[in-house]
């Protein structure tokens, strides 16, 4: 339950009549699309009562947000057989520093969708190996020949004696003869399902690379090691980028001296996938080189748009710079670093600040712009619900052949108990069940899709508030108390997969959270 304090309500009395009017133009445009027939996994019959309304789910949905303590607000959206069933929006969208009040979350606002992004990018991939463009056994390095990097002096690169793999012809190693594996057998496959077989420690793991911190330091403190690695090309970084003036790194740059560094398995060995966040930014770059195309151009026009889906977009770091429908993101302890990004100084320098200098989530913990394959995506619950309903081909997409199978097509299972196939985690023993988290400084989101009474339910959950790995909280099941904020929003699908008799449900798309006038509460 949300407080609405005196000094909010002609704000609220004034809100009021737009938002029925929103309301009733909104329920007009919610399409109803004929399901494909796939296998039931959860069935409702023969359990407790079914509910017919989403009180429930707003009342968990609350207790969530309470339970957490969310500065901001979270949004929920739920596709039920291809049609919009379940949209609200609780909490707040923005601090309001005037005032001190806050502007209400609505089902327009948009998020950073993080990790979420890895299933567009994957989507776009499908439209081209559709089209025959592309092949899932491409080589990358046939596809990026520009960013495959040249060796240089004191690197092994291209033999790390890591990735030797036999002797040769000769039998005999140390010689020109020798095989080894390398970024050469990198293919399309291993990148989408995260087999890609490059590091995953620092510093190819890592989000994205300081110019100044993570590059350029020499004196030995920092672990990523920066200037002091004999395999990255620093002289060629400092030039490019006239000292730092130009910075941040852009993703060519960072591909480009990754691709040089040790590997830490042959690609497409498994058994587990290896998490990797540059290999779905190869994949950005990838499809802008088979279009012709930017990738966020690409993305629109082959794969959003025909969705139906037009008011997603890649996210912009500063917050001067992003879109007015964008929420604030609330850093769960208001964390800064030096910047990504220059800032002014006097005279012929370039500056980055200091460890104060930028908020974590605006520029202080790398650019949204050049993580945008792999986390960059800002979008809606709604429009991203519709998006799955799209993959598991519950509505069609003309550019898409056997989507369901491509987003789950994964030779490499996972000793958790699934796998990862095209930008999705979904189950070993049951492909209906798709899942996926994201995080970012200001940023949790999640999404899952499962079949209810043999009908495919899709839920969304995001939030502009990201609490720490290491918070834990009761959960609603006694038996899983202390649990972390993701699976606690996981619980909280579940009950939504368990509680709803989705068949007799009435749609229930509000646009904010409702509020609740308290006289006794001062103005904060």
């Amino acid at each position: 339950m949300i407080i609405l304090y005196p000094c909010f309500m002609d704000m609220f009395r004034k809100t009021a009549l737009a938002v029925i009017l929103v309301m009733m133009f909104s329920f007009g445009s919610f399409s109803s699309m004929q399901s494909v027939g796939i296998e039931d996994t959860f069935e409702t019959q023969g359990r407790q009562t079914q509910l017919t309304d989403f009180s429930h789910l707003d009342e968990n949905l609350t207790a969530l947000s309470n339970r957490w303590n969310l500065e901001g607000g979270l949004q929920a959206a739920i596709y039920y057989n291809g049609s919009l069933v379940y949209a609200k929006s609780f909490g707040f969208a923005h601090p309001d520093n005037e005032s001190g009040s806050n502007y209400f979350l609505q089902n327009s606002h948009t998020f950073r969708l993080a990790s979420l992004s890895k299933a567009i990018t994957a989507s776009a991939i499908q439209t081209l190996v559709a089209s025959g463009e592309l092949s899932l056994d491409d080589k990358m390095v046939d596809l990026i020949p520009d960013l495959v990097p040249d060796p240089i002096r004191g690197c092994a690169y291209p033999q790390h004696p890591n990735q030797f793999l036999n002797s040769g012809l000769d039998g005999r190693t140390g010689n020109a003869d020798d095989v080894y594996w390398g970024i050469h057998d990198i293919n399309v496959s291993h990148l989408l399902n995260m087999q890609n077989g490059l590091a995953n420690s620092l510093p190819t793991a890592t989000t994205s690379w300081h110019y100044q911190e993570h590059w350029n330091v020499t004196d030995g403190s920092d672990t990523w090691k920066g200037g002091n690695n004999p395999c990255i090309d620093l002289e060629s970084v400092v030039d490019e980028y006239q000292n730092g003036a130009l910075a941040p790194i852009r993703i060519e740059t960072t591909i480009r001296e990754t691709l040089r560094l040790p590997m830490d398995s042959q690609p497409g060995t498994g058994p587990n996938e290896v998490y990797s966040n540059i290999g779905y930014r190869i994949m950005g770059e990838i499809i802008e080189r088979k279009s012709g195309m930017e990738y966020e151009d690409y993305v629109n026009e082959h794969v959003l748009n025909p969705m139906g889906i037009n008011n997603m977009e890649i996210g912009q770091t500063l917050f001067q710079n992003q879109t007015p429908n964008q929420v604030t993101y609330f850093d769960r302890t208001n964390s800064t670093w030096f910047s990504y990004f220059p800032q002014p100084c006097f005279g012929p320098c370039v500056s980055f600040g200091d460890t104060n200098t930028a908020p974590r989530a605006y520029g202080g913990s790398g650019p949204i712009e050049q993580m945008a394959a792999s986390g960059g995506w800002v979008g809606n619950a709604a429009s991203y619900a519709r998006f799955i309903s799209h993959l598991d081909e519950t509505i069609h997409h003309e550019g898409f052949e056997n989507p369901f199978d491509f987003t789950t097509i994964s030779p490499y299972p996972d000793n958790s108990g699934s796998e990862y196939g095209a930008g999705v985690r979904f189950n070993i023993v049951n492909n209906e069940t798709w899942w996926h988290t994201g995080s970012l400084h200001g940023t949790a989101t999640r999404f899952e899709r499962n079949l209810v009474d043999n009908e495919p339910v899709v839920m969304v959950l995001l939030t502009n508030t990201r609490p720490w790995s290491w918070e834990n909280r009761t959960s609603t099941t006694p038996a899983a108390n202390n649990i972390s904020y993701w699976t606690d929003m996981g619980e909280m699908m579940d009950i939504a997969f368990t509680t709803i008799d989705y068949r007799n449900a009435t749609p229930h798309p509000f646009i904010f959270t409702p509020l609740t006038y308290d006289p006794s509460s001062p103005c904060p």
